[in-house]
């Protein structure tokens, strides 16, 4: 091989070499500086990355689930195990996986929920090369919607006393009905208009 070709050729395969490392570290980057748990398991369930934002939702480290590809199974909650083993992901109008939600127990003992996404991965060829999985921590927001209750829909109302019929029928008051329905509370007092009706003699809002 003529020393020059050779020298051109050595240099081609530095530059892919080079363009090989930095797209690398690219795609290293953005998954290990992911807030969410990001991690790809072969074809035989071995896991081939794990995202260290792993261990602030989980409290586990991602060389505990290297060393143990059945880890997030052990830590899912027991009631949502079989939803676990038997999921499948819907797909949005704009085409996006669903998410499923389950709840994990952490190394410390405590309940996460969790959106998680999963599709099989291929390479250019179609050959399967495992599952890439997602799973985000929405243990704030699950909270945040049990405090909050919101009214929603027609609520039928009487025209004359204000009462409110509820679901079951029954004609109920409505600070009754929305403390029911909602986080709010009432204090009782009597408007301008109701004070010049009821107490015509009064004059309590006179400047």
């Amino acid at each position: 091989m003529p020393h020059g070709f050779r020298s051109l050729l050595n240099e081609e395969l530095t530059l892919s070499q080079e363009a090989l490392t930095k797209n690398e570290q690219k795609f290293r980057l953005i998954a290990d500086f992911s807030c969410d748990w990001e991690y790809w398991q072969g074809i035989d369930e071995a896991y081939l990355y794990v995202s260290p934002s792993c261990t602030s939702i989980t409290g586990y480290s991602p060389e505990e689930f290297y060393q143990n590809n059945k880890l997030l199974k052990k830590i899912i909650h027991p009631d949502d195990l079989t939803k676990w083993e038997t999921h499948r992901h819907g797909v949005t109008k704009k085409g996006e996986l669903e998410p499923v939600q389950f709840r994990l127990i952490t190394k410390s003992g405590d309940v996460r929920w969790i959106d998680h996404v999963c599709r099989h991965v291929h390479d250019e060829n179609g050959m399967d090369l495992g599952i890439r999985g997602s799973n985000r921590d929405v243990t704030k927001l699950e909270f945040l919607k049990k405090e909050i209750k919101i009214l929603q829909g027609f609520l039928p109302i009487c025209a004359s006393c204000k009462k409110i019929r509820d679901d079951k029928g029954y004609w109920r008051q409505i600070e009754e009905y929305i403390r029911d329905h909602s986080e709010a509370e009432f204090s009782h007092g009597i408007c301008p208009d109701c004070i010049k009706k009821l107490y015509p003699e009064l004059d309590l809002y006179k400047d």
